[in-house]
């Protein structure tokens, strides 16, 4: 099974009402399937979805479905594989906020992503922060959010996001860093190739400066995330521009089926090496980027460039 296929089922309890008790389930539910290989069981034969389009047929022949009967009411069982078709107006984006020590950020992050244009599901994590920003999230940036997580000890960004991750409901999933390098109202630019070519993963490039405004990075710093770029490509096959990028959007289903290790920031080359060996269509796109000093909180460093280099080897074969 594809990652972006999708099972469901659902039950008629009245022949005659069947067809139409069916067909909107699945046109609430936003799906429809893309290929004939797919089936509605009905007790007198099936339905086949193609293009949209629901079309009875008259051979007593299924695929996928069940049938019980008894002597008061006929069941109609149904089971659907099929692929997610999003839409924009409907799609609900879970956005996964790392924090530790954001005390002077940290509410204008959550307050720009509850602007951002889509229905969001907020789920912050505080990675055992010291510096008030725990407290100012008890006191009032969590009721402006869907989900708080707290960490009784500082476990790292990767921690954060597996935990994060495994609570998320949402269509798409998206880690927001709890500082003001990215914004999130260029969510849009990402959710794109899920509309228009069906993506499963989609990468925010800051190095891929297609009309977008993008403040001036430290030398090195620039030269480290290309360098760590080259090298996952290298192992991945992939023609990324920004590896390390914090603009991940995934689909839910994506993410939630893959295991992550890393604690530390290493979860950016482990998680470019898995999802490639995954086999999904992955798409990048351009997005502007502000990017702090260390003076000013920045947290990455050296040593974790190094561990970046480590896990792009150690994960080549995930």
């Amino acid at each position: 099974m594809k990652n972006n296929d999708c099972y469901f089922s659902c039950a008629s309890y009245h022949t005659n009402t069947a067809f139409e008790e069916m067909k909107e389930f699945f046109e609430n539910q936003n799906y429809f399937c893309k290929s004939i290989d797919k089936y509605m069981l009905f007790l007198f034969g099936y339905m086949t979805l193609h293009n949209g389009k629901y079309q009875q047929m008259e051979y007593p022949f299924f695929r996928h479905g069940l049938i019980e009967a008894n002597k008061k009411l006929i069941i109609l069982g149904i089971l659907v594989k099929g692929e997610r078709v999003m839409n924009k107006d409907d799609l609900v984006i879970s956005v996964v906020v790392p924090c530790y020590n954001e005390i002077n950020t940290v509410e204008k992050v959550v307050d720009a992503i509850r602007d951002c244009g889509f229905k969001t599901e907020i789920i912050l994590v505080d990675d055992c922060s010291t510096d008030g920003t725990r407290e100012l999230i008890k006191d009032k940036v969590g009721k402006k959010v869907d989900k708080v997580l707290f960490h009784k000890h500082n476990m790292g960004k990767g921690a954060a996001l597996k935990h994060a991750f495994a609570k998320a409901t949402g269509d798409l999933v998206i880690v927001q860093d709890s500082d003001l390098e990215y914004n999130p109202k260029e969510f849009e630019k990402l959710v794109n190739p899920f509309i228009d070519s069906n993506a499963d993963v989609v990468y925010g490039s800051r190095y891929s400066k297609d009309g977008n405004n993008y403040k001036v990075d430290g030398f090195y710093h620039s030269l480290g995330n290309k360098v760590l770029t080259m090298a996952s490509n290298i192992f991945s096959n992939l023609e990324l521009t920004d590896m390390e990028t914090c603009y991940k959007m995934f689909r839910r289903e994506v993410i939630q089926s893959i295991k992550i290790n890393e604690n530390r920031f290493g979860f950016e080359p482990e998680i470019t090496a898995k999802v490639t060996k995954k086999g999904v269509k992955i798409y990048e796109v351009p997005i502007s980027y502000s990017p702090r000093t260390n003076e000013e909180g920045k947290k990455i460093g050296f040593k974790d460039g190094v561990r970046a280099i480590v896990c792009i080897w150690k994960y080549r074969t995930a």
